[in-house]
């Protein structure tokens, strides 16, 4: 019993002596390895997914591969922690020298068995763990292949200098394992690339895309970048050519072209010529695409100069204007053509018949402004797009322009502009093919005002009712009907009689003693003679440039005209007067506008005399006729003749 108790006594004491413990302390293992570090520092908590970095492949040893963590120190010291599974040993140690937080790189170390993810949880209390992804080398991913075949299919070309687009190579793996791909291979400049999942077993095909800019001219093989692989062969041709010829530089991109872009139809007949210089004779095959229209053109060349390239078109365009076609090789050049609106809605719309009766709103007045007035059209649209139709007559337009968003029968609305000049029935035909046409009549009620241009100015004047007959309500010219006789803002212009409003009619013009020798002297000088015999301002004479509405020269507006000698005589019936108070209190209110006198071309007589022309040519054929009242010496009222030299003022009717 003794004995037992010595050996106690001694094992304790042995116990404390190895520790570096004195016998009585009271921590009898404060010098023991920490279980919250695995060393001497003290460790509350750790955070696993701080960081991570490299990959880690079946069969393959880890090298590069790091999984960073946190840990919070409570206490100094050393630490030694690890974390093991499939083969995989992250690890570090080390001596922590401050307390709080700190990162900790974990190296991973050893040879996968399997792929998939693997959980990794550190050895110690506490702990925390991270999740590694082992890949197979057979797909860079968590899928396993035992084989490929790198010739199913391929599309695209490959060209020097060129960015590569729509470059693609079809491959077939033999998929034993579903999971994850990482699948690529890259040669002169070029990646072929594809990833994803799998997720069904056996034979699966992968299209890989190409990307990148090719730099050298020729044949290429493209390992796979896994174990088991395979290989494809893809050539990259010039990139001058797309081909196996080479060109210095295209001497011109429009030798030639033919035929005609039309909106919304399938290009036909139509080419574009080039000219290029091939330093190394071989194939070509060149292109160029916009607004849905391809120009593509391939061949063989020998090497030489200006060599000939016709390119034909196919597609069909999308919009209606010019477009530049670059083509798609380097060197390269580029030219225009130009897609025309469809016939059918001169848009990009296809239009494949119209009615044009579907209704109709607003009234079209003679000389005026036009407002408020429209058309409804239907239209059977077979292809959707824009429109611009418009169709005019009379000075009128109707005209409407949008998008078609629905195929079918749709109802278009044509809004009149303009002013319209002739009276009566008018036909309004569509500007497309097909097309349709409409009338709309076009009235006038004397006592309505009428807009037109006058020398170079749109202005609006009254009408009047007189013996029957609808006259202007002023004088050419005039800025106002007359509110007396003499009122200077009635009197209005002074015309040689034949004359177009040129300017020579104003009060202010210049004068010459010139003669033309055409209808339209070319000029705006008033014309006077030299002498009794020089009565024309013309030479030779024209004696029809006044008559009626369709007169050569016809100063008043649109179905007005110079009244003849014997309607200024019927109307002159109707005053109460014979003279200048007789004038003006008529409907006419015709004022003592004045006169330029025929032999040397100055004013005169203006608030005494009115000199009215008619368009009615003298029985002798040699002057015209005139309307002549004043107030001075005495009140009178004559029809007579004179020169067509004299200035006089012009009163229009209507016919």
């Amino acid at each position: 019993m003794k004995t037992k108790f010595l050996n106690i006594i001694y094992f304790l004491c042995f116990f404390n002596f190895a520790s570096g413990q004195i016998p009585g302390s009271p921590n009898l293992i404060s010098n023991r390895p920490n279980h919250t570090s695995n060393g001497y520092a003290i460790i509350s908590g750790y955070t696993c997914s701080t960081a991570s970095a490299g990959n880690m492949q079946v069969g393959v040893a880890v090298s590069g591969v790091t999984q960073t963590i946190t840990a919070t120190v409570t206490k100094a010291g050393t630490y030694n922690i690890a974390a093991i599974n499939n083969g995989v040993t992250f690890a570090a140690s080390g001596t922590f020298t401050t307390t709080g937080t700190q990162n900790i790189v974990l190296n991973a170390s050893g040879i996968p068995t399997v792929g998939g993810s693997n959980n990794f949880t550190l050895n110690t209390t506490p702990n925390c763990s991270f999740s590694r992804i082992i890949f197979y080398p057979s797909t860079n991913g968590t899928a396993n292949v035992s084989g490929y075949t790198c010739s199913i299919s391929s599309t695209g070309s490959l060209s020097t200098g060129i960015a590569v687009s729509g470059v693609t190579q079809t491959i077939s793996a033999d998929v034993t394992a579903l999971g994850s791909y990482n699948i690529s291979s890259t040669v002169n400049g070029v990646t072929f690339a594809a990833n994803g999942t799998f997720t069904i077993l056996g034979t699966q095909n992968i299209t890989l895309t190409a990307t990148g800019t090719p730099t050298t001219f020729g044949s290429n093989s493209f390992t796979l970048n896994t174990s088991p692989n395979c290989n494809f062969s893809r050539t990259v041709n010039y990139g001058s050519t797309n081909g196996s010829g080479n060109i210095s530089g295209y001497t011109n991109c429009s030798t030639n072209s033919a035929g005609t872009l039309t909106a919304s139809v399938a290009a036909s007949g139509v080419t574009q010529t080039i000219t290029a210089n091939f330093t190394t004779g071989g194939t070509y095959s060149i292109s160029t695409t916009d607004n849905g229209i391809t120009f593509a053109g391939s061949g063989t060349h020998t090497t030489g100069t200006n060599k000939t390239i016709v390119l034909t078109a196919s597609g069909t365009p999308i919009a209606v204007g010019a477009n530049t076609f670059t083509l798609n090789t380097l060197p390269n050049c580029n030219f225009s053509r130009t897609t025309i609106p469809n016939p059918s809605s001169n848009g990009t719309a296809v239009v494949s018949s119209y009615t044009c009766s579907t209704s109709s709103s607003g009234a079209l007045i003679l000389s005026n402004t036009v407002s408020g007035v429209t058309q409804t059209i239907t239209a059977n649209v077979t292809t959707l797009g824009t429109y611009n139709i418009s169709t005019t007559a009379n000075d009128v337009t109707f005209a409407a322009s949008g998008t078609f968003t629905t195929l079918g029968a749709q109802d278009i609305t044509l809004t009149a502009t303009g002013i319209p000049t002739n009276e009566g029935a008018h036909t309004f035909t569509l500007n497309t093919t097909p097309n349709c046409n409409f009338s709309r009549t076009t009235t006038f009620t004397c006592g309505q005002t009428i807009t037109f241009t006058y020398y170079g100015s749109s202005v609006t004047y009254g009408t009047v009712t007189s013996n029957g007959k609808c006259w202007l309500d002023r004088n050419l010219g005039a800025t106002q009907v007359a509110t007396s006789s003499s009122d200077a803002a009635s009197y209005g212009d002074l015309y040689n009689w034949g004359r177009l409003a040129d300017g020579h009619q104003l009060r202010t013009s210049g004068k010459t003693q010139t003669r033309a020798t055409t209808d339209t002297p070319g000029n705006a000088n008033f014309i006077y003679s030299f002498s009794a015999s020089q009565n024309d301002w013309r030479n030779p004479k024209n004696n029809n440039l006044w008559q009626g509405v369709s007169g050569i020269n016809n100063p008043c507006p649109s179905n007005f005209r110079l009244p003849t000698s014997s309607e200024f005589s019927s109307e002159t019936a109707t005053w109460s007067n014979q003279g200048p108070t007789g004038a003006f209190n008529s409907a006419l209110k015709l004022p003592l506008a004045g006169t330029r006198d025929w032999n040397d071309g100055n004013l005169r007589g203006a608030g005494t005399h009115a000199y009215y022309s008619t368009s009615s040519i003298h029985t002798s054929n040699t002057t015209s006729m005139y309307l002549l009242f004043y107030s001075t010496p005495f009140s009178n009222l004559v029809l007579s003749n004179l020169t067509s030299t004299q200035g006089m003022s012009v009163r229009c009717i209507k016919n």
